[in-house]
């Protein structure tokens, strides 16, 4: 049996996890601090140390990564992100239902799912707060204003967002064929997302996150050229976690560790953006192999079933991000359409656990798995 470290400044997180561990038959040490686990690591043998992501006090895991590289420490360590299912961030969800993001936040809060605003969604972020009850991760579409794009992140923080996600693989625009033949005979009302047929985010009707601000020079949803210098400057306004969303190569996760980003999210946009037909899970062993076990690598697009979250942790995410299929559940019954679909996935990945011999998350590898031929 092994012997973990859990760093958490919670105690009552602590706790859990010492009562989850000694169900298995391992033995748990704790620290609140970096000092603390280094002290640790010092004086007990240490097979696992757990450590929370984000942490806003004196440690978190990132830290404690680079504090163990510094001390040549070879001990492995799971960082555990707030949640292992995100809501991902879709766009004016008023279109599946009535009350649009704000049911998808409570279902969240029911069903303790992590919640991704986006920047085009029918409700403000502070209301997706209330309603999530926690802080929320803010999707952010950077626009080729920088005036813009601060205001958009101090909007976020003010109302206690604890992460922000740059989506950086919407440069231009995209080939909308399908959409195109469908807006020709779809004859339905769409005031009630798009007035007066403006799918604008920022104009005429804005969406709540431009409110109030001015957006007169706005005339794209992403800056002309997302560089390394872009990055280095959106990092030295965002006070918390900097995450970089639409990374599918290797060389680009590289790029964003070493400009300081907190994490990256494997995306190929719902296949609408990157449309090479490489699904976002085909990216995910060269992302996590760059990545290095630096920063925490998400994965979303194509998950659908419990078997594939699984398959995703086994390759090296660190969690997964839904977007259609809470979608298909928020327009079908609103936040228990939602909740359903958490239910439904968590129960099939208890499921493939179970048949896989996996007893905790900790436990599914790369060995879990095998690639199929081709």
């Amino acid at each position: 049996m092994a012997t973990v470290l859990i760093v958490d400044q919670d105690p009552s997180v602590r706790g859990v996890l010492t009562k989850a561990l000694a169900r298995f038959g391992h033995d748990a040490l704790t620290a609140s601090n970096a000092p603390e686990a280094l002290q640790a690591l010092s004086s007990s043998h240490v097979d696992l140390v757990i450590c929370d992501w984000n942490t806003s006090g004196q440690i978190d895991g990132l830290e404690l990564l680079r504090l163990l590289r510094e001390e040549d420490r070879d001990v492995p360590v799971i960082i555990l992100t707030e949640f292992g299912t995100i809501e991902h961030a879709v766009s004016a969800m008023r279109a599946f239902h009535p009350e649009a993001e704000v049911a998808v936040a409570r279902a969240a809060k029911s069903r303790t799912t992590q919640f991704m605003l986006s920047t085009g969604a029918d409700t403000a972020v502070e209301a997706a707060r209330d309603a999530r009850g926690a802080p929320v991760w803010q999707q952010l579409y950077a626009t080729d204003d920088w005036n813009v794009t601060t205001a958009l992140v101090r909007r976020a923080e003010r109302a206690g967002c604890t992460a922000i996600f740059l989506t950086v693989d919407s440069p231009g625009a995209r080939n909308n064929e399908t959409l195109r033949r469908a807006v020709r005979v779809d004859n339905r009302d769409c005031n009630a997302c798009h007035v007066n047929g403006n799918h604008s985010m920022w104009t005429g009707a804005k969406r709540p996150a431009f409110a109030d601000i001015d957006t007169a020079r706005v005339t794209g949803l992403s800056p002309p050229a997302l560089t390394t210098e872009y990055l280095d400057r959106l990092r030295g306004i965002v006070k918390g976690k900097l995450v970089i969303k639409g990374v599918v190569t290797g060389e680009d996760a590289t790029l964003a560790v070493e400009h300081g980003a907190d994490g990256v999210v494997v995306s190929n946009h719902g296949g609408r953006n990157e449309e090479t037909l490489r699904a976002s899970i085909d990216c995910l062993p060269e992302v996590v192999a760059a990545a290095r076990r630096r920063v925490p690598v998400f994965l979303d697009g194509g998950v659908r079933r419990g078997t594939d979250i699984f398959k995703a942790l086994a390759m090296g995410a660190a969690g997964v991000g839904i977007g259609r299929p809470q979608a298909w559940g928020l327009a079908a019954f609103g936040q228990s359409g939602v909740e359903a679909v958490l239910d439904i996935l968590n129960g099939e990945l208890t499921n493939i656990m179970r048949q896989a011999g996996t007893a905790s998350v900790a436990h599914i590898t790369p060995r879990s798995i095998v690639e199929s031929k081709r």
